[in-house]
């Protein structure tokens, strides 16, 4: 149990005045005259604490269905999800709730903490849940538990200072400065002032922009100054992230590593590649090759493919590697590989397209870690799926580092035989596209990227948009418009791209495929698979169902004749696969 004397510490730190009169003399302080007096405080001690253990109750522990029913507003976090919260309580611990909530129409009591950011930071539900703790309750009680509990996928690594850890500090740091709790703010930095000796220097640039952001984290910034300039951080990466907030900062770092003689810079030289980098960033890429031309340099001498991978669009760097003129396992004067440079950027997209232009995944960086432990320790180990479904970050963090294990092995693609007959063509088609469409919805972010990778997600009629207006529905196609054939026989190549993509990146997701569409088996296969969430769950017993119907098979079977007699059929739903 918390000692009288802390708990009336928590009590007052948060504007709990009349909390803090009743205990301003606790059992231990000597001031009580007689024990009467030691039991009458003794008593109240133990009424507010009782008092706060249920009211953190009404958020930490009851059920969600009655915490929406007795609540009277909501706060929404960067998950997407929405806590219900008490108005009453939330404005009279926080003078800042209690202006947010005033400004408010009564029957609009939603709160965006995403829009209360401004872009500075986000807030997650466990770090609101903390917040909302003390606010209820009066204390932190359960911090340490929930820092222990946040750990990163490399199953190598302490989780003292991994990517997780710190962006669950920073958190609390931003919900402390947010609303004003003084007391949370300082404890998050105390603990990053602890871990920076232990942090990465990645994750130290992290800090020091989050900390630059902020009011009173001076010291963060000074500690983090050394640090940075110390280690293999490039130096355009500490200006595109402190350099809005911190200019001096970035200052004092070049002018530390001058005089130490780290990572020395040549004007002139500095001056020509932030030249070819501009024109990347305008997605110039001709532009870029004149500059080269004009200064007598190669895209591999300004480390064009580590800007393009760290900052770049993916159509840039598609267009950049296309050229061939660069080495995609070059490390630049730092030490790092465009793949790291595309690892830390944590876009799948760019990772999955270097690896298919050659990126070795077994190139170490300085610290000598493997693009894949890089990616392990970035993203948050979820135990819960429910929780984590909502969570982009967790999602885009997952597919990378899926898609680098599976990097350096061998899953081959199994060879289908090239359709002769105009039939058989038809079928395959249909095949593809019914594949192609379960994908889409069960694993909408991965196939996202797969499309990317195989560069169909440009083309109309293979984005993830409504494709029913591409042909008019009305008019009678004729062989002299368009070569049935050969636009079929395209649109077969290019799905089969997709799907070789597919298969070599995310082997999970297509033996699922495979279980559903070649043998129907996949329930038992879903139900072993637990990375699978119940949703998809659903959805595909829900496929499951209907594809068995048997009015809709024999559905199916007349609208592959109709669709073989090219010359009286009708599109239907399927129109957009004639479409070029």
């Amino acid at each position: 149990m918390q000692s009288p004397s802390i708990a009336a510490s928590s009590c007052t730190s948060a504007g709990g005045g009349a909390c803090g009169g009743v205990l301003a003399a606790t059992p231990n302080d000597g001031s009580g005259s007689g024990g009467g007096l030691e039991e009458d405080q003794l008593q109240a001690w133990v009424g507010l604490n009782k008092l706060g253990q249920d009211l953190e109750g009404l958020v930490t522990s009851a059920p969600l269905e009655d915490c929406h029913f007795y609540s009277d507003a909501e706060i929404i976090v960067a998950e997407g999800v929405t806590v219900p919260v008490h108005r009453c309580i939330l404005a009279a611990r926080s003078p800042f709730l209690r202006r947010i909530f005033a400004e408010k129409q009564r029957e609009q009591q939603r709160v965006d903490l995403a829009e209360l950011a401004g872009g500075t930071g986000k807030i997650g539900r466990q770090a609101l849940m903390i917040v909302l703790g003390y606010f209820y309750g009066g204390k932190f009680q359960r911090i340490e538990e929930e820092c222990s509990g946040v750990t990163c996928m490399d199953s190598q690594c302490p989780h003292v200072a991994c990517w997780p850890v710190i962006e669950f500090l920073l958190e609390l740091l931003f919900v402390g400065s947010l609303f004003q709790v003084s007391d949370l703010k300082s404890m998050a930095q105390d603990r990053l002032l602890r871990l920076l000796p232990k942090t990465p220097a990645e994750n130290v640039l992290q800090i020091a922009a989050a900390a630059a952001a902020q009011q009173g984290c001076e010291a963060l910034q000074e500690m983090c100054l050394p640090i940075l300039a110390r280690s293999n951080t490039p130096a355009l990466a500490i200006e595109k992230s402190l350099l809005a907030h911190a200019p001096a900062l970035v200052r004092d770092i070049a002018q530390l590593r001058h005089r130490l003689g780290i990572h020395p810079v040549d004007a002139a030289e500095d001056k020509r590649w932030r030249r070819v980098y501009k024109a990347l960033d305008s997605d110039d890429v001709e532009l870029m090759g004149m500059l080269l031309s004009e200064s007598n340099s190669r895209v591999d001498s300004v480390y064009a493919l580590h800007y393009a991978a760290s900052y770049c669009d993916r159509k840039t760097l598609t267009e950049l590697l296309d050229l061939g003129l660069g080495d995609v396992n070059l490390r630049d004067r730092y030490g790092y590989t465009v793949l790291h440079a595309a690892t830390l950027r944590r876009v799948p997209e760019v990772v999955g397209l270097l690896l298919g232009k050659g990126a070795s995944p077994l190139d170490t960086t300085p610290e000598g870690y493997t693009a894949l432990q890089v990616s392990r320790r970035i993203a948050r180990n979820i135990e819960s799926l429910e929780s984590a479904e909502a969570r982009e970050d967790w999602l885009r963090d997952r597919i990378c580092v899926e898609i680098l294990e599976q990097a350096d092995r061998a899953n081959p693609c199994p060879v289908f035989p090239v359709p002769m007959g105009e039939r058989e063509l038809l079928m395959r088609l249909l095949y593809l596209e019914n594949r192609v469409a379960f994908a889409r919805l069960l694993w909408p972010r991965e196939c996202k990227v797969v499309l990317g990778l195989s560069q169909l997600d440009t083309t109309k009629e293979f984005s993830m948009e409504d494709t029913s207006s591409l042909m008019d529905l009305n008019k009678e196609p004729t062989r002299s418009d368009t070569d049935i054939n050969s636009s079929l026989l395209q649109r077969v190549n290019a799905l089969q791209r997709a799907i070789e993509v597919g298969h070599r990146f995310f082997p999970r997701c297509t033996a699922i495929l495979n279980s559903y569409m070649d043998d129907g088996s996949f329930e038992h296969e879903c139900i072993q698979n637990r990375r699978i969430p119940e949703d998809q769950l659903r959805l595909l017993a829900k496929l499951k169902r209907v594809t068995d119907d048997k009015q809709l098979s024999e559905a199916y079977q007349r609208d592959v004749e109709e669709h073989h007699n090219l010359e009286h059929h009708n599109f239907g739903d399927n129109a957009c696969l004639y479409s070029n």
